[in-house]
């Protein structure tokens, strides 16, 4: 079922004025949101954060997780997604220590509160490696974006243990399928393996719970 309906959405959300007028989202991000996001530096383009956004709002998870942050401008988009469906929180996985550039996490924590999203937002497992995570067994992942290490080995580690940590018929989105030839080689091999395997051009590959 989800397939059908996702891969409907995303050829449908393809640009700005369509996603505006879906029928299955009350749309209500406004101009002013949109000037100021822009100015985020981000590893991830306009289209692929707008689509994040829509199928979060579309499926509704309560439970999103993402890993790899960087200065939070798709962090910041997920979230408003969940703050528009009126429930959902974005848990984020970043080890801002080893980040290449100085004061990345305090102009990431601010990004959040500016945005006024800090309720839509944990940050529980900032600065620890994703590998050493303890996640809270409790909270079963509905919607997972993986942006964390592109090494081959670091992208195979955080598909293994978070596809384990997620709800029957989550979602898994890998990022960089296109771009980074590690990440490509992971998802090749193991393609037989994904109950959903689709990409978008932008370079999203999927992954559904089964």
């Amino acid at each position: 079922m989800i397939k059908d309906q996702f891969v409907t959405l995303s050829e449908e959300q393809r640009n700005w004025e369509s996603l505006t007028k879906h029928k299955e989202i009350n749309f209500s991000i406004g101009r002013k949101f949109l000037s100021e996001v822009k100015k985020i530096p981000s590893g991830t383009s306009f289209e692929e954060r707008l689509l994040l956004y829509s199928w979060v709002r579309y499926l509704k998870p309560k439970i999103v997780l993402e890993l790899g942050a960087w200065y939070g401008a798709s962090t910041i988009w997920l979230a408003q997604a969940c703050k528009e469906n009126g429930e959902g929180k974005v848990f984020v996985i970043d080890n801002f220590s080893q980040s290449f550039s100085l004061g990345v996490e305090e102009l990431f924590r601010q990004n959040i509160i500016d945005f006024k999203l800090s309720e839509y937002v944990d940050l529980r497992y900032l600065n620890q490696k994703s590998e050493e995570v303890k996640w809270d067994m409790t909270l079963e992942i509905d919607f997972m974006f993986l942006d964390g290490g592109h090494s081959y080995t670091q992208c195979k580690k955080d598909f293994e243990k978070y596809r384990n940590l997620m709800r029957q018929n989550g979602l898994l989105i890998i990022h960089d399928y296109v771009h980074d030839l590690p990440i490509k080689r992971f998802c090749d091999e193991n393609k037989s393996r994904f109950n959903l395997f689709t990409t978008q051009d932008a370079g999203f590959v999927f992954y559904q719970k089964s």
